[in-house]
């Protein structure tokens, strides 16, 4: 028995949301656990590693926003975010240095600018791109229904 094409639709797009949103619980998660890690390389870890998974936060956070967009053009997008972030750390507005002060803004926004961020968002928007177009495409929408009689026009056919 096959299920109607509305419910495999729904199906697919939970399927492709849950698979995101764990995506994105577990990059938060090593985002964090790399900032508290001690051990061997823990600057590396600490400084450029995490820029990767920000940049991969990013990529889930924004495909949960937009699901129909493309990897690429998602992973482009927190590229940008990631990037504009980044240099927003040149600027010191008395309410950037307060929201920076707190441990969200200092997680979000960040406190020194750094050139050697920029390509550790890449690499992470890239890795994050490729995860997403791994997972199964979002359906398009709904084929409009005909009605008896009715017949698809081929392209350039006047109606």
């Amino acid at each position: 028995m096959h299920a109607h094409p509305a419910v495999r639709r729904f199906t697919r797009t939970l399927l492709r949301w849950i698979a995101i949103g764990l995506s994105l619980l577990i990059v938060i998660g090593l985002g964090l656990g790399s900032k508290l890690y001690t051990g061997p390389y823990a600057r590396w870890v600490g400084q450029d590693l995490d820029g990767v998974f920000f940049a991969m936060a990013w990529c889930f956070a924004l495909a949960l926003l937009r699901p129909r967009s493309s990897a690429w053009r998602i992973a482009t997008a927190a590229v940008v975010v990631c990037f504009g972030l980044e240099l927003l750390q040149l600027c010191h507005l008395y309410e950037l240095e307060v929201a920076r002060a707190t441990l969200p803004g200092q997680l979000l926004l960040g406190s020194s600018f750094a050139w050697l961020d920029l390509p550790t968002y890449a690499i992470g928007a890239v890795i994050a791109g490729a995860w997403l177009s791994i997972l199964p495409a979002p359906p398009g929408p709904a084929a409009p229904k005909l009605e008896p009689g009715d017949h698809p026009r081929p392209y350039g056919v006047p109606a």
